[in-house]
């Protein structure tokens, strides 16, 4: 297996986190519990953010997401952890906006649906099994040049470097 192709692992990994991020799309993300009581299904606030892309930066997690997703599949974990955990801190960004609506107006006018929950999860998920994946590969492959205590540290002279103070 070359390091530019994911194990088939790693591809169900990326399609059961696709699959419960579509779930996440049919079930409710905001549900009202003033009149007139109503629910806030997920796939509404996905058109209606990618309709507005620009003005909510929180809908940036998916294409994040999504791009973390193709690149685990295809094992290039490093893109996959920082792609995920961007995409991670944007939908945690969510509760920051609930806080300061609350502020505002000063009652909770709702709560989060399952959706939400789940498309949360998804992007944590992902984000802990590329971190993990990262982390398997790095620790796999040998390391060279560690130092030891005590240990003088010397570059190597390169063409073009000043030796023994002549230029």
């Amino acid at each position: 297996m070359s390091e530019s192709c994911g194990s088939s692992a790693d591809e169900k990994a990326a399609w059961m986190l696709g699959q419960w991020f579509l779930a996440s799309l049919l079930l409710p993300v905001h549900i009202s519990f003033e009149p007139p009581y109503e629910v806030g299904w997920g796939i509404q606030f996905f058109l209606l953010g990618a309709m507005n892309f620009p003005f909510i930066p929180i809908w940036w997690a998916n294409p994040l997401f999504f791009w973390g997703l193709y690149c685990l599949a295809k094992g290039q974990y490093p893109q996959a952890l920082y792609s995920a955990s961007a995409a991670s801190l944007l939908a945690l960004s969510t509760f920051g906006l609930v806080i300061e609506r609350y502020l505002q107006l000063q009652t909770f006018d709702g709560t989060f649906g399952p959706g939400f929950y789940i498309w949360l999860g998804c992007m944590i998920g992902l984000t802990v099994v590329s971190g993990a994946r990262y982390r398997k590969t790095t620790r796999s492959r040998p390391r060279y040049g560690k130092l030891q205590l005590g240990e003088p540290f010397n570059l190597p002279a390169t063409e073009g470097a000043i030796q023994d103070g002549k230029s």
